[in-house]
């Protein structure tokens, strides 16, 4: 009985040692954001997206990365530029386990226009396909000769010819919406680019006060993933 007592704890010392190496040995492969510096980072985000992007098949010819900070002025997110038009925003991740460090947002960067928020009303937009799709509490603010609105196909950033100024990309909750807002600072303000016009963030507010891009979430799965 006591040799059989003697197996079950050296049993329980080996299984102990090998989960700690095998957790140990995970914890090595893990990719941490805090790794890189930035610049390493936009190298990086650089690669895998002419990889994605840069084929024959698809109708890009060149891409341009940039630095997105949140509302602590903290590097979380990453624009990528394409060329002659297209765009895309990219998270940055803690840690890549079980999936990328950089998620790839999940809506398909919809053409869009600028507007403001105006309670009650309702904006239409015609899409490429010629399906007519509509927005609540919006008023389209950039209109052409048909009173149609201007449609952009590049980012917000590049549609502001926003050059060396640091680009901001500001998460909000305004009631039961959530989105996130383009956006850059000048003397202490934001100024949106969606509506060009300046606010003062908040993050939580409690009803639609500030226009919002059409970005998806940037759920960490491998579906998603840069």
């Amino acid at each position: 009985m006591k040799s059989i007592g003697i197996i079950k704890k050296l049993s329980a010392i080996i299984l102990t040692v090998t989960l700690m190496f095998c957790m140990f040995s995970l914890c090595g492969c893990i990719d941490r954001a805090n790794d890189y510096t930035e610049s390493e980072h936009i190298q990086r985000v650089t690669n895998l997206a002419k990889k994605r992007y840069i084929q024959e098949n698809t109708p890009y010819s060149d891409l341009h990365v940039y630095p997105l900070y949140n509302k602590n002025d903290k590097l979380e997110y990453f624009l990528i530029e394409m060329e002659p038009y297209g765009y895309d925003y990219i998270k940055l991740h803690d840690n890549d386990f079980g999936h990328s460090l950089y998620t790839r947002n999940a809506s398909n960067n919809w053409p869009w226009a600028r507007y403001v928020v105006e309670i009650g009303s309702w904006a239409y937009l015609k899409d490429d396909n010629g399906i007519i799709r509509d927005f609540k509490d919006r008023r389209w603010t950039e209109l052409d000769e048909n009173n149609d609105p201007i449609i952009y196909k590049c980012s917000h950033f590049k549609a502001a010819d926003i050059q060396d100024e640091r680009r901001y990309l500001l998460d909000v909750e305004q009631g039961n919406e959530y989105g996130y807002m383009p956006a850059i600072k000048r003397n202490g303000r934001y100024l949106n680019l969606l509506s060009m016009d300046y606010m003062d963030y908040n993050y939580s507010v409690d009803t639609k006060k500030w226009p919002i891009a059409g970005i998806g979430s940037f759920e960490p799965t491998h579906l998603l993933d840069l």
